[in-house]
């Protein structure tokens, strides 16, 4: 089995307690572990993969939290570190009635994860290295690393996956920035996970089709584009076709996107050479589908990390 590395946010999931409430009149919350990253390797630990997080907590109970929630999972944490001169990122979050989120973030001390924080021996023997771009493209000695990563998985020939994780609030002032930055590592990587929103802004497209080309001239060999509940655009050079994802009763579409890529990430990893998922199109389909259930069962309940489906979830009739 395939390694899987990822460095980026750890942070406290703030729930609002009632649906269809605003931020502003919400008045209780539900503390939940998250961040784009850690859930990814969630849901990729809860199938059965092994997968290697580098992070950043403050040295506070909300980091040790953090720690024992994503411990239950399996990730390895031993590139997490606590920090003692910032406190814990938190994001408060409120949800309509049809499981959509509004979201209030303030960052912490996964703003400075530092390279010196990683373990070298474990990015060796990890294969498969996965970036998000929710906070690891703004600025910031996180963003740094974020560079220095990329360098090394390209320099080292290992596959490299992005999630382009786009949050207008963290970028409404400089959206062609996010824009630049994403693009350039979307021209780095293997594979691209987008939303149908993020491939319109990152393209400048408004056909999913005319996108998927976009990406695809940019440099990257695989672009699977979201789209709720109607599954799943997969694009490549010589090759598009939409995978139907199953009907379920959203409750919170947190996390969903990440439990998407998590499962499909699994599905490379169990394979002999990472690189069949590229050539064998049915074998694509298969795993394209298969993270589009886990992304639909994790919509079922309520916060990130404990809603990816385990291994037995999947093999049910949903």
């Amino acid at each position: 089995m395939k390694k899987v590395f990822a460095a980026g946010e750890l942070l406290i999931d703030f729930m609002g307690a009632r649906p269809d409430v605003s931020m502003k009149d919400c008045d209780t919350f539900i503390k939940k572990a998250g961040g784009a990253p850690p859930n990814a390797l969630a849901a990729l630990c809860k199938l059965g993969g092994k997968g290697y997080l580098a992070s950043r907590v403050g040295q506070d109970p909300f980091g040790d939290f953090l720690i024992e929630e994503c411990e239950k999972y399996g990730i390895d944490l031993s590139m997490v570190k606590k920090d003692p001169s910032h406190f814990t990122t938190v994001a408060f979050v409120s949800l309509t009635s049809s499981g959509e989120r509004d979201f209030i973030f303030a960052k912490g001390a996964h703003s400075y994860i530092a390279y010196e924080d990683i373990n070298e021996d474990i990015l060796r023997d990890c294969e498969i290295f996965h970036f998000g771009a929710a906070t690891g493209l703004l600025d910031s000695k996180t963003h740094e690393t974020y560079n220095l990563l990329l360098d090394y998985a390209r320099k080292n020939n290992k596959l490299i996956s992005f999630d382009a994780n786009y949050r207008y609030d963290f970028w409404k002032q400089d959206t062609d920035l996010f824009i630049n930055r994403a693009n350039e590592y979307i021209s780095k990587s293997h594979l691209i996970k987008l939303s149908e929103e993020e491939a319109f802004v990152l393209s400048g497209k408004n056909n999913i089709y005319e996108a998927g080309q976009f990406f695809v001239d940019l440099g990257t060999t695989l672009v699977l584009i979201t789209l709720s509940e109607k599954g799943t655009l997969v694009y490549m050079k010589d090759f598009n076709e939409i995978i139907p994802s199953i009907k379920v009763d959203c409750i919170d579409s947190t996390g969903a996107g990440d439990a998407f890529i998590g499962a499909f990430l699994y599905q490379i990893s169990i394979r002999d050479d990472v690189e069949d998922i590229f050539n064998d199109k049915n074998l694509l389909k298969k795993a394209v589908a298969y993270a589009n259930k886990a992304g639909a069962i994790c919509c079922k309940s309520l916060g990130a990390m404990e809603s990816m489906p385990t291994a037995k979830e999947m093999d049910l009739d949903i």
